[in-house]
């Protein structure tokens, strides 16, 4: 059963979710990311950087009965725990690859996945750039791709530099920058002219 967007980012935000911002009291990026994945396709919907699960537990709740569900993060307890517990009080179907998410790419079809949303390694070091270059190619034409910690400012944090350098080669179309939370929609023709971000 589909679960209504507020809902949907209420259960986000009791599960801890990254995406809501407890400074400034605002869940613009729960909201945003349960809107990407209920335009999406159908088909299959993959979380890479799960961490507790909490923005996982959101945007599900607009993927019921649209196909499988896939969780990728190299967790490590306690975290892995609260990802158990938050998925299983949420009553949802997940399946799960405990590995570096560059790697868990190896275990989609190319043209695979309908939602595909990252929010793991962010830094030089960390592999987004592995990321960048394995989990594109598995989201279908009209599928969505989103990406978080864009334009977000630490010296480690390397999304915007390497997003926008794919942004350019690629064009796919721009769905939009809420918080850091970037998304692009998959053309059914390659290289179609779209809206590059600044």
């Amino acid at each position: 059963m589909i679960i209504p967007e507020n809902e949907a980012v209420r259960r986000g935000i009791v599960a801890k979710s990254m995406l809501n911002d407890l400074k400034r009291n605002t869940d613009v990026q729960l909201h945003f990311i349960y809107q990407l994945a209920a335009k999406a396709p159908d088909g299959i919907a993959v979380e890479c950087g799960v961490h507790r699960g909490g923005s996982l537990v959101c945007w599900a709740g607009a993927r019921a009965e649209r196909g499988p569900i896939f969780a990728v993060d190299n967790w490590r307890s306690p975290v892995l725990e609260k990802f158990k517990a938050n998925i299983a009080q949420a009553g949802l179907n997940i399946t799960t690859y405990t590995e570096d998410t560059w790697r868990a790419a190896s275990h989609f079809e190319n043209g695979s996945i309908a939602f595909l949303f990252h929010d793991a390694a962010h830094g030089y070091e960390w592999g987004f750039l592995k990321d960048l270059a394995h989990w594109p190619e598995k989201v279908m034409a009209g599928g969505i791709f989103a990406i978080h910690d864009y334009g977000v400012w630490k010296q480690s944090v390397c999304v915007k530099h390497f997003v926008d350098a794919w942004a350019t080669w690629t064009w796919w179309e721009y769905l939009g920058n809420v918080n850091g939370l970037i998304a692009f929609r998959r053309p059914s023709v390659e290289h179609k002219p779209g809206y590059l971000p600044g």
